[in-house]
């Protein structure tokens, strides 16, 4: 069975920045935020470029949790390289935030991630997780 975004993801709404999994694959993983009007994540009818990015973490760590779901594992972000804040999202947005494996050297591996909202590109970079087994539960 396909875990569900609650069981992925620590966050619950409204600091949650993922609604849906748009798609996953062995090496690349898509998601979907949308922002409605009334959306209490907006601050003045954004979402700024910072919690954009936290929604790229929090993409990461779904990706990371639908790989490993038949061995649960935990992770940790412990460097973020070449990031770049270019814009917010706004009220009737649906960003997409797509996480690519790009190395893995053990326990630690690499993504680089990007949220678009259609081709306008909103933040993009670097992310470096640390992964360690779940005990179960």
């Amino acid at each position: 069975m396909t875990p569900t975004l609650e069981q992925l993801i620590a966050h619950r709404p409204p600091f949650r920045f993922v609604d849906r999994v748009d798609a996953c694959g062995d090496d690349r993983g898509s998601f979907l935020l949308t922002l409605a009007t009334d959306d209490p994540r907006l601050q003045d009818g954004v979402l700024p470029p910072l919690l954009v990015l936290e929604g790229l973490l929090q993409a990461t760590a779904a990706y990371s949790g639908l790989q490993g779901a038949r061995q649960p594992e935990s992770g940790m972000v412990v460097q973020l390289d070449n990031v770049v804040l270019v814009a917010a999202a706004h009220a009737g947005d649906t960003v997409h935030l797509t996480v690519s494996r790009t190395h893995a050297l053990g326990p630690l591996v690499r993504f680089h991630a990007a949220a678009r909202v259609g081709d306008r590109l909103l933040v993009e970079g670097e992310l470096s997780v640390a992964r360690s087994p779940r005990a179960a539960q």
